[in-house]
């Protein structure tokens, strides 16, 4: 049983990347995708693999490692807690990364600055 959810997953994962990749502001036949993948090693340069290469590609394959960090993180927090309907707000994580992002809001940064602010603020409320 755990086999067949685990192909069934994998199918849909890919399934979903192949729709996120084809689904854009520019449309790109699948000839274009074949040639821009197939391009890749044998070193033909193709107009669309800048949006396909420099664009889609690296927002699927974040979305997939983000994805997997959030549910990896959310079981941890299931199990260290025994708890299968465990919240960020237990422990102040919440809070923490609330108040960070505020502050770096409200200093004037930038988006990365925000982003590390909420992390490194979120990270200091557990301890």
């Amino acid at each position: 049983m755990k086999k067949i959810s685990f192909i069934f997953i994998f199918v849909l994962l890919v399934i979903f990347s192949v729709i996120s990749l084809t689904n854009g502001k520019f449309d790109i036949s699948m000839s274009e995708y074949l040639r821009v993948f197939t391009g890749i090693f044998s070193g033909e340069q193709i107009p669309a693999s800048v949006i396909v290469l420099d664009i889609r590609l690296p927002k699927v394959i974040a979305a997939i490692i983000i994805g997997s960090a959030l549910g990896v993180a959310g079981g941890a927090y299931q199990n260290m807690f025994i708890n299968p309907l465990v919240s960020p707000s237990i422990l102040g994580v919440l809070s923490g990364a609330s108040f960070g992002a505020a502050l770096a809001m409200v200093m004037g940064f930038g988006a990365f600055h925000q982003m590390l602010f909420t992390f490194i603020f979120g990270f200091v409320a557990v301890f």
